[in-house]
């Protein structure tokens, strides 16, 4: 399936079942999504594939709409644009996309982040330790010097 029949597809499972505004807005929000993440350097077919059947998310928005009425430009669409999506790299880029929303992209970060703090902790008690091996020795010699300049003084 490519992207006109996806939108095909959608549009014969949304014809009738939503306001004419609706099915418009949905056509235009899928085909700008489409259209960008190919942009993006992801394949027609792998960003379809995410999507998934058109007539399931066909059936998803009459039962949403069915939810809150007829509405123009009131849903989860309605601020969606291109222009909020990242900018496409040049086509000489071998930049290497990250999939944020994968459940093991967000463990690797959240390892990250608990491997960072773990590290700064460490670091910090080890500084503190530090500290306190040399500012007893200090203070004695400190507190010597003090002494015998309190004795030199009388």
């Amino acid at each position: 399936m490519n992207r006109i029949e996806f939108l095909e597809q959608l549009e014969e499972a949304l014809q009738g079942e939503v306001s004419p505004a609706k099915l418009d807005e949905n056509l235009r929000y899928y085909d700008t999504y489409i259209q960008t993440q190919v942009r993006l350097g992801r394949t027609e077919e792998e960003v379809l594939q995410q999507l998934g059947d058109p007539r399931l998310i066909a059936r998803t928005i009459i039962d949403v709409d069915g939810q809150g009425g007829w509405g123009e430009s009131s849903g989860p669409y309605a601020s969606y644009s291109s222009e909020n999506c990242r900018k496409a790299e040049p086509s000489g880029s071998r930049a290497r996309r990250v999939n944020t929303d994968a459940w093991y992209t967000r463990l690797g970060c959240l390892a990250a982040g608990i491997l960072t703090i773990v590290i700064l902790f460490v670091i910090l008690k080890s500084v503190v330790k530090l500290t306190m091996y040399l500012a007893v020795p200090l203070l004695v010699i400190f507190l010597v010097l003090w002494v015998v300049k309190q004795f030199r003084e009388r």
